[in-house]
């Protein structure tokens, strides 16, 4: 639960220095955890073959939207 938290509080924080919202899932698509403007616009789920074929190119993850 200690690392939960510390994700959380990374991603509150680089979100309000970037003013981006942030969110972090698991490879299945589950939410870790996210900005709550990330959770209210976007919800709790991601399109998980997006997120598969995504993986699979690349080892460093950074898809940014402005709030």
């Amino acid at each position: 639960m200690i690392l939960l938290s510390s994700i959380s509080k990374v991603i509150q924080a680089f979100s309000g220095l970037l003013q981006v919202d942030i969110a972090c899932f698991d490879k299945e698509g589950r939410l870790i955890a996210a900005t709550e403007d990330y959770i209210t616009q976007k919800g709790m789920k991601v399109h998980v073959p997006f997120l598969i074929k995504y993986t699979e190119t690349t080892s460093l993850y950074f898809i940014s939207q402005e709030i």
